[in-house]
């Protein structure tokens, strides 16, 4: 295995630069060319998936020949398939430009509204198994990256929200967890049994009535005891629970504002820009496959009511991501435009 550097990363990182030796050299070729332009490690990994997500979704693609690098197969050839093609050649193409990436799997709960929900309990089966990718910056962690096109983009947002992301419903997250807490701390009941044949027999009916008696109280204070302790116990888990769902949010938003109180105006506004499809989408306005921003931005801006045309962010988005020099006030457009479709 070879690996490549570029950023300064932890020694127990440098096993996520690993690629095979046999990797063709255009799949590297494609992945510098697509992120020559930038500057930032986070600006090229979403040059990367913005890159896939302009491909086709299809659960019925054929097998890579036997002599042929999958990634380069899906790269040059497909140009189509399902999650496992487009996160493990994100997973790939990241690496190969120097940024440690994983490939991950686990599930995505997406509602259809159709589902028979009960008690706070969500239905999850394989057809919501997914692969995708999570990439290494020093200084901020693992980040979510979505680049298979038939999922909405995951980002900061999606990625860390606790309704919906993946990590909450993924074979080792929150979830498990706390499910396995649950049944190792299950009350199991316990039966008393009364020894009729004790040495200490009883003379007479009355005694045996007031032993009982002694016995079903003593038996009902210790229930009654039993009870309000598990019950005390119930409630505490529940508060910690709150506890560490809080605190793990909280360092969340930290983490993310801190990344983009670091970015530059220009990187800002990109992130900004893929929220705003992610937010529209959310109202139904989705990007189709192939389609341009200006050409999505055609598309719908007559059907939008907002006091900024959505046409003219798309064009400021453009000079943003493309050209050398930017028009006055491109990068606040976008900025405002960001909030209006976020409130």
């Amino acid at each position: 295995m070879k690996t490549y550097k570029s950023l300064k990363v932890p020694s127990d990182m440098k096993k996520y630069l690993q690629l095979p030796e046999e990797l063709p050299q255009r799949v590297k070729d494609l992945a510098r060319q697509l992120t020559g332009i930038y500057d930032s490690p986070f600006e090229k990994a979403m040059a990367i998936q913005t890159y896939l997500r302009q491909f086709s979704y299809d659960l019925n693609v054929p097998a890579a020949p036997s002599n042929r690098d999958f990634t380069d197969y899906f790269l040059f050839d497909l140009k189509k398939g399902y999650c496992t093609y487009y996160a493990s050649a994100m997973t790939v193409m990241l690496r190969s430009i120097g940024i440690p990436a994983r490939y991950v799997t686990g599930f995505v709960y997406q509602s259809t509204g159709d589902e028979n929900i009960k008690e706070d309990y969500k239905p999850v089966t394989n057809a919501s198994a997914h692969a995708w990718v999570e990439a290494y910056f020093p200084g901020y962690g693992w980040i979510n990256f979505e680049p298979t096109p038939f999922y909405l983009p995951l980002y900061f947002e999606a990625s860390y929200s606790s309704s919906n992301s993946p990590w909450m419903v993924g074979p080792n997250g929150m979830t498990d967890w706390y499910m396995n807490i649950y049944a190792n701390n299950s009350v199991t009941p316990s039966t008393s049994v009364i020894d009729n044949n004790s040495e200490h027999n009883v003379k007479d009916n009355k005694t045996d009535i007031a032993a009982n008696k002694k016995d079903f109280a003593r038996l009902k204070s210790k229930s009654e005891y039993n009870g309000k302790t598990n019950l005390k116990a119930m409630y505490i888990f529940i508060f910690l629970f709150f506890i560490l769902i809080v605190s793990i949010v909280s360092s969340i938003i930290i983490k993310k504002k801190k990344l983009i109180a670091h970015m530059d105006p220009r990187e800002r506004a990109i992130w900004q820009f893929e929220g705003i499809l992610h937010a529209l989408a959310k109202k139904g306005f989705v990007k189709r496959t192939g389609e341009t921003v200006l050409e999505f931005a055609d598309r719908v801006s007559k059907h939008l009511e907002y006091e900024i045309n959505f046409r003219d962010v798309a064009s400021a988005f453009n000079r943003i991501r493309y050209a050398k020099d930017l028009r006055a006030g491109d990068i606040e457009i976008v900025h405002k435009f960001y909030c209006m479709v976020k409130k």
